[in-house]
């Protein structure tokens, strides 16, 4: 069986090895990455095919606002439906805070009058930035 050295020793016999001549305890310590687009993820343009819209919840003053699915999908890109709420800091109108806000994939109610936000234009703000370069 091969030695291979830890921390400056040499390993004994005893400690297994996988195929690539590797302690097999190192995998474990390893920590697992993060993944953005998993298999199967949920995305916007999946919740548009059955959903239209999407409801931005405030769950401190009960404000309601929806949005369209293909709005939310031209100004974010398609990303997964939990990660809306990540991509724009979200914060409610009525009273200021971020963090209670809450996001469904779900059609309005019909016939109570409910609004609709449309996205009317992007603008994206160009910002010049300057660096010193000796001559």
């Amino acid at each position: 069986m091969q030695r291979i050295e830890r921390h400056g020793s040499l390993a004994s016999d005893k400690s297994p090895l996988t195929g690539c001549s590797k302690c097999s305890y190192s995998v474990l310590v390893m920590p697992e990455p993060y993944w953005p687009k998993r298999k199967n993820s949920y995305t916007l343009s999946d919740a548009e095919k059955f959903i239209g819209y999407a409801r931005i919840w405030c769950r401190r003053c009960k404000h309601t606002r929806y949005f369209s699915l293909k709005d939310l999908r031209i100004a974010f890109g398609d990303i997964e439906c939990d990660d809306v709420l990540l991509q724009h800091r979200w914060k409610c109108q009525q009273c200021n805070t971020s963090d209670t806000i809450d996001f469904y994939v779900e059609n309005p109610p019909s016939g109570q009058g409910v609004m609709i936000r449309r996205l009317v234009r992007v603008e994206y703000v160009r910002r010049p930035i300057w660096k010193d370069e000796p001559v």
